[in-house]
């Protein structure tokens, strides 16, 4: 039996482009958006690089953290539009397909399911070279950076807002991770292993 790498998947058929009004309702129309979603703040989830982005960022930016409990909020920079953590399906694709961009600084992470929502969404990811993550991103749909260097996470940043990338090579790349294509995918395998 050959060796056989299945990824994880996610609904594509809920994380798509989102018309909302978030743009309008936070007085954030004329600015990039840079999103991060946050379950809980963490080193190792890259928390002090978001801390960093507000503070080094021009005020033609606009960082937006999801999943900020009352504490975290409070050790965050005035400058950033923090809420807390949502349930909603729905609520979470209109946050992705808000931002220019979507920001993943964690430092060890297998896989990164929030790249791929993003990604669904239409949103180019920028992400440190950490575990799985460079597996899900190619240059069409993201820029990756190395581990920890704030520098060119900056840089990544402002490169993908100054010049987008195309949603649709986004939405594209995350088909590759359709849940549905997964499960095919185990069915197969079984499939092999039975005969």
């Amino acid at each position: 039996l050959r060796k056989k790498i299945i990824p994880s998947g996610i609904d594509i058929e809920l994380f798509r482009p989102t018309e909302n009004e978030l743009r309008s309702r936070y007085k954030i129309e004329a600015k990039y958006v840079v999103l991060g979603i946050s379950n809980g703040f963490s080193e190792s989830k890259g928390s002090k690089y978001f801390v960093e982005l507000a503070k080094r960022l021009s005020n033609e930016y606009q960082v937006v953290m999801v999943g900020v409990n009352e504490k975290e909020k409070k050790m965050l920079p005035s400058n950033v539009l923090a809420f807390p953590r949502t349930n909603s399906i729905n609520e979470l694709a209109q946050f992705y397909t808000l931002a220019d961009v979507f920001v993943n600084p964690s430092l060890q992470e297998t896989q990164g399911l929030t790249n791929i929502e993003a990604l669904a969404c239409g949103t180019p990811v920028v992400a440190f070279n950490s575990g799985g993550i460079p597996e899900c991103i190619d240059s069409s749909c993201g820029l990756i950076v190395n581990r920890g260097d704030f520098d060119a996470l900056l840089n990544a940043v402002t490169q993908i807002c100054k010049f987008p990338l195309a949603s649709e090579h986004c939405i594209n790349r995350s088909k590759i991770f359709d849940k549905m294509k997964v499960y095919e995918n185990y069915i197969d395998l079984y499939k092999e292993i039975l005969n």
